[in-house]
């Protein structure tokens, strides 16, 4: 044979790496977190996490149904019809006593005579916009830059690992609060991106270091090895093989934070950096409580109402978390 020649037999042959392919499958499979059906079916059989998804059910019903539940009234003194924005709660006059729960106010009104039962039921759609929203681009972010640090190694993780931490050094909340008050100050960034981009600026480095752990060890599995010797590319094999085997663990911590991004909104909106005044928002209606500090025991409608909806909103999620992890864990498992 002359230099340079191929040897056919030193080839593999269509047939033989579509058989690989099958086995890289197979295998694969074996190795793969339990299948989705089994999952939910456990998660409905599991006490807590009934518990959590009949009150999670329960508030996508209120936001569902919100315009039934709180119809947007027009607002003749300022010409602001309700198609204009749903989510600005209506306001009724401009006195600072609080009017306590009537007929005509189911759950009374604030200081600032904003409708606390109308802003309960569309905050319900605030919360799972914000909560949704800011914990999906936290996870994106997360699983991208922990993806790349953990499969490619050696510099790459170790940049990328120095800047996590960079980010983890300053306290959660302190941060989101100071970027928050930052991007207010710009007028391209107002509503409420400012608080919900803060929130999604620190939010993500938990996400990438969990996914990174998992990656080292699911990359050193057999059909990761298998995939790179029949020549699959590096973006198929970390998004077919190896984050569908090391992303649940991520996903139970994703569904742990929502709630707790709820709360971190909340309490931007309670500072006022949350969302803009007289927005559906629980912690701004909260906030309109601290001038009534010293007759709370009179005024608790302004705080039970909205204090409750956060409460038993963050609790669905906890359980509902709380229970995927002990299903998802061998450990934990009863």
């Amino acid at each position: 044979m002359t230099a340079g020649a191929t040897d056919p037999a030193a080839t593999p042959s269509v047939a033989a790496a579509a058989a690989r392919a099958e086995l890289i499958d197979e295998v694969q499979s074996i190795e793969s977190p339990r299948s989705a059906r089994r999952i939910a079916r456990r998660l409905l059989h599991n006490p807590a996490s009934l518990l959590g998804t009949v009150l999670l059910v329960g508030f996508a019903a209120i936001a569902v149904a919100a315009p039934l539940l709180a119809p947007c009234p027009d607002d003749a003194r300022s010409g602001r019809r309700c198609r204009d924005s749903v989510y600005l709660v209506p306001k009724y006059g401009f006195s600072k006593e609080p009017r306590p729960p009537s007929a005509e106010h189911r759950f009374g009104t604030t200081t600032d005579q904003y409708d606390i039962y109308y802003g309960v039921v569309w905050g319900t759609r605030t919360a799972f916009i914000v909560g949704i929203v800011i914990t999906s681009l936290a996870l994106v972010i997360g699983l991208t830059v922990g993806s790349i640090s953990a499969y490619y190694g050696g510099w790459i993780d170790e940049i990328l690992m120095r800047i996590v931490e960079v980010f983890q050094a300053f306290p959660f909340l302190l941060a989101a609060i100071t970027l928050a008050t930052i991007l207010r100050s710009l007028p391209q960034v107002q509503g409420v991106l400012p608080a919900m981009l803060a929130l999604v600026a620190f939010g993500w480095t938990g996400y990438a270091r969990l996914i990174r752990a998992d990656i080292l060890s699911v990359k050193q599995r057999e059909y990761v090895w298998a995939a790179r010797s029949v020549g699959a590319s590096d973006f198929r094999i970390i998004t077919r093989h190896v984050l569908p085997n090391a992303i649940f663990p991520v996903l139970v911590l994703a569904s742990l934070n929502i709630g707790t991004i709820v709360l971190s909104f909340a309490a931007l909106s309670f500072f006022g950096l949350g969302v803009p005044d007289g927005y559906a928002d629980w912690g701004q209606m909260i906030a309109s409580a601290r001038q009534r500090v010293p007759s709370l025991v009179n005024d608790w409608y302004i705080v039970v109402f909205p204090g409750l909806a956060i409460t038993l909103f963050s609790l669905s999620w906890n359980l509902i978390g709380d229970a995927f992890r002990d299903i998802l864990d061998p450990r934990l498992a009863r």
